[in-house]
């Protein structure tokens, strides 16, 4: 029940928000969107990275594509969420999740469970 009140409240509130955008945009002072104030405050409430100093659309999605110095530790030895063991890397093809098909049906049905769409 608590999870099904949290879904319709994010919904109420991405209803909210593009009501509020749809209204805004039928009384906005410029026709250009690079003008538009009401776009600034969007931008920095809604996305990441904020408004992009670009002329155009174009050049300021490809500026999204921001690169990390981080580098990802590809062999950092992986832990079973199910039961915590570690997890064996295989020699090809995408990383386990689980160390074994029990643990994985076991948080399948922990996860059905609790959403209620299983029995």
């Amino acid at each position: 029940m608590r999870a099904e009140i949290d879904r319709l409240d994010e919904r109420v509130e991405r209803l909210t928000a593009a009501r509020d955008y749809l209204n805004h945009l039928l009384r906005c002072e410029d026709d250009d969107i690079i003008r538009c104030s009401y776009l600034d405050a969007e931008l920095e409430t809604r996305t990441p990275l904020g408004r992009r100093a670009r002329t155009d659309l174009v050049a300021a999605a490809r500026a999204r594509d921001v690169k990390t110095d981080a580098a990802r530790d590809e062999k950092a030895e992986r832990v079973c969420p199910s039961c915590g063991g570690g997890v064996e890397r295989p020699v090809r093809g995408r990383p386990r999740t689980y160390c074994s098909s029990g643990c994985r049906q076991r948080a399948y049905r922990t996860r059905h469970r609790r959403d209620g769409t299983a029995s």
